[in-house]
């Protein structure tokens, strides 16, 4: 998008300010000179193509509104980003925090304060080295603790100890 025009993508958008929040968020971000430069907004693509987005990114984000029920989630963006070897920075608490901070592969941000969340992230983003280790520990906790593998093994000794229980 060259100018916040070109963000609009519906006439009642540009006309009565009723933008989709992909518009809005492209609108900000031309305001801001970030978008094209470091703040990209893709349009559609294969999901298939989803892993090849996740390795060219320094840092993977899965960011949610703050309300207790993301405590427990199971975001697929978490997942592909241990795939792709990324530290991940997420703003909810729970499981997925737990394990960023146990094994040192990303970071957690305050979902309440952008701009510690923004020093936390420029100050990760100055360290390349760190993107690169905890990128690997992040592939490692996948593949140990996620991979097909893994899942299905653990799958199939809760079905054999169900059939020893439930069969005799």
């Amino acid at each position: 998008a060259e100018s916040p025009e070109d963000c609009y993508g519906s006439k009642d958008c540009k006309e009565e300010g009723l933008c989709s929040i992909k518009e809005s968020r492209c609108v900000a971000a031309k305001r801001m000179e970030v978008l094209g430069n470091n703040f990209f907004m893709l349009g559609e693509f294969p999901k298939e193509d989803i892993p090849t987005l996740f390795q060219l990114a320094s840092i993977c984000t899965s960011l949610f509104i703050n309300i207790p029920e993301m405590e427990k989630n199971s975001a697929n963006k978490f997942f592909d980003a241990l795939a792709a070897q990324r530290p991940i920075m997420i703003n909810y608490s729970g499981w997925q925090r737990q394990l960023i901070e146990q094994n040192d592969i990303g970071l957690f941000v305050p979902p309440k304060d952008p701009v510690e969340a923004s020093r936390r992230l420029l100050s990760l983003l100055d360290r390349p080295d760190l993107i690169k280790e905890m990128g690997g520990r992040s592939g490692r906790i996948g593949e140990e603790r996620f991979s097909m593998n893994t899942l299905s093994s653990r799958a199939l000794e809760v079905l054999k100890t169900a059939v020893k229980v439930h069969g005799q």
